[in-house]
């Protein structure tokens, strides 16, 4: 749906004398400025009632249309390459031995017989 509206946001902005990467600071200000030039009462009576109204009608609908109409984020950076590591080691791994158990100190001690 996002894609359709692209060539719409281009055709509206293209109403408002705008490039299609126009931003809303400059859709707001270009419509305030071709809003008062066409407004009917300002206008009316050098280009017709009736060619004022159309054209302030139709700039109005194209501004209030690009209000609404959804935005398209801006696209991501691409995601960073990945970090090379340490290779891995095509030994197997090393398993330790049996777990060997230490007798604490004097377990072993002889027992002199003499005293």
């Amino acid at each position: 749906m996002a894609d359709e509206t692209i060539p719409e946001r281009a055709a509206l902005l293209a109403v408002l004398g705008l490039p299609p990467d126009a931003v809303e600071p400059q859709i707001s200000r270009s419509y305030r400025r071709l809003a008062r030039q066409s407004h009917p009462d300002v206008s009316g009576a050098a280009r017709g009632e009736a060619e004022a109204a159309r054209r302030f009608r139709e700039i109005s609908d194209a501004y209030h249309r690009l209000l609404t109409l959804p935005v398209r984020p801006p696209a991501l950076p691409p995601p960073p390459a990945p970090v090379p590591t340490a290779r891995p080691s095509r030994r197997p791994p090393i398993v330790a031995g049996p777990v060997i158990v230490t007798p604490s100190p004097g377990a072993n001690r002889r027992k002199s017989h003499g005293s």
